[in-house]
């Protein structure tokens, strides 16, 4: 899942640069224009958060913009970027977003550990997996250098290396990943899409122990999954914008472990966030709607299951050229496993 930075990042920027009184108003006018594109993106309206973004560039110039502020926003640039599938211009936007954060110092390196996850992300959908696994792993050792007690994030991204690592058969690198996002302090994965995360970890964790014979193991964390899934239910998370991608991880690997009424939840969950505003071009519930149709035909759920598969179709037709393009992409990591 991508996201926006926090508008701490400016205070930062402000403590580190150290001002003048004349650059004191321009800072705030920045902190504000930030705040408000952040704002517009939340509320549905990301034309008008790109446009005032461009606009703090545009105005002052790039030589004039402190390098943080300007890493700043071009992640946002980014992520918006993204969102509308206008990947060359995301790439674009975080490679200067990078270089930015480098410009500024180390104590800048967490924003560059969520720059490198969202450039990851990006990468992940093109099918690009081998790029994205190493900027995930570069992501996580920045967290690790900077304390993963001062960055929430790290709970994402661990969950995002974790999933890459899966996906191109480093199940022992994906164990690691999933084991170190469970062990984080209580405070940072049991909130929201976090706690959700953590769920799925447990759950994946005890498919791979279970593939390995290592039964009890399985069991333990199977029942940790349960739980943390029970406890996201409890504290009323399903009106919360929910992560597409772990959501279909976490209902695919309960089903797999035969908790079947937990799957048709998250299932339902699922479906529920789709009918409640989710953009229908998003390319990402492909893979979830058919995944849902599965577990619920096996529930004896056909006209349901048909009717997710003739939605996952529409988005297809859609999302043709994205998807062509991507399957069509050659990657390493399809063609050999790579041991570095």
């Amino acid at each position: 899942m991508r996201a926006i930075l926090g508008t701490a990042s400016l205070l930062l920027v402000w403590a580190v640069w150290g001002g003048s009184a004349h650059a004191a108003p321009r800072l705030e006018q920045w902190a504000e224009a930030v705040t408000a594109a952040e704002r517009w993106k939340l509320e549905g309206q990301p034309d008008r958060a790109e446009e005032m973004l461009r606009g703090v560039l545009a105005e002052a110039g790039e030589d004039a913009v402190p390098a943080a502020v300007r890493g700043r926003v071009y992640h946002d640039l980014g992520s918006l970027c993204q969102d509308r599938f206008a990947r060359g211009e995301a790439l674009a936007a975080y490679r200067k977003a990078m270089a930015a954060w480098e410009q500024a110092g180390v104590r800048y390196r967490l924003h560059l550990a969520s720059t490198l996850h969202n450039m990851g992300s990006l990468f992940w959908e093109e099918g690009r997996l081998s790029e994205a696994v190493r900027l995930l792993e570069r992501s996580a050792e920045l967290q690790v250098a900077g304390g993963d007690g001062r960055n929430g994030e790290i709970g994402r991204i661990l969950y995002s290396l974790g999933a890459a690592e899966l996906v191109v058969g480093r199940e022992a690198e994906a164990a690691e990943a999933f084991q170190r996002l469970l062990g984080l302090p209580e405070e940072q994965r049991r909130e929201g899409n976090r706690l959700l995360s953590a769920a799925a970890s447990a759950v994946i964790l005890g498919m791979l122990a279970g593939k390995e014979g290592r039964a009890e193991e399985a069991r333990l964390y199977h029942a940790q999954g349960l739980r943390l899934w029970a406890e996201w239910e409890e504290r009323g998370r399903g009106d919360e914008k929910l992560d597409i991608c772990v959501m279909t991880d976490l209902a695919v690997g309960l089903w797999k472990q035969d908790a079947r009424k937990e799957a048709v939840a998250v299932v339902e969950r699922l479906v529920a966030a789709m009918e409640t505003g989710r953009p229908a071009a998003d390319a990402r519930w492909i893979p979830a709607l058919k995944a849902a149709a599965r577990i619920l035909r096996k529930e004896h759920r056909g006209g349901e299951a048909r009717e997710l598969l003739r939605r996952a179709g529409e988005m297809e037709k859609a999302n043709r050229a994205d998807l062509v393009a991507s399957a069509h992409r050659v990657d390493l990591a399809a063609l050999r496993r790579e041991g570095r």
